[in-house]
């Protein structure tokens, strides 16, 4: 899901969506925020990833409540712009240290 959830905010950030706002509970584990965090936390684990969990939470507690229902239900089509480009904030809190040497590329070929 980490994978596609940042595939879809690149898509729906370049497409008009509604815009809305979060509710109350957005940081509880039971809300669908918390229940998206949970999921992507899992999901990155699984996946090798590392993650900061907090801000997995940060992040996802400013979705609302129904562009979290529709990434819950893969229901992209359904995810505000505001949604979206929220998204691309996960990029910071994922470790993206790939051990990735530029030398043991071979260029002389």
């Amino acid at each position: 899901m980490a994978r596609r959830l940042l595939t879809i905010g690149a898509a729906v950030a370049l497409t008009a969506a509604g815009v809305a706002c979060g509710g109350d509970d957005a940081g509880s584990p039971t809300s669908p925020q918390g229940q998206v965090a949970t999921q992507l936390i899992q999901e990155a684990g699984e996946d090798g990833m590392d993650v900061d969990e907090a801000c997995v939470r940060r992040v996802t507690a400013d979705l609302s409540d129904a562009d979290a229902r529709a990434l819950l239900e893969d229901n992209e089509e359904e995810l505000s712009m505001e949604g979206g480009l929220k998204l691309f904030e996960l990029f910071e809190c994922i470790d993206l240290d790939f051990d990735f040497d530029l030398d043991d590329l071979d260029f002389d070929d």
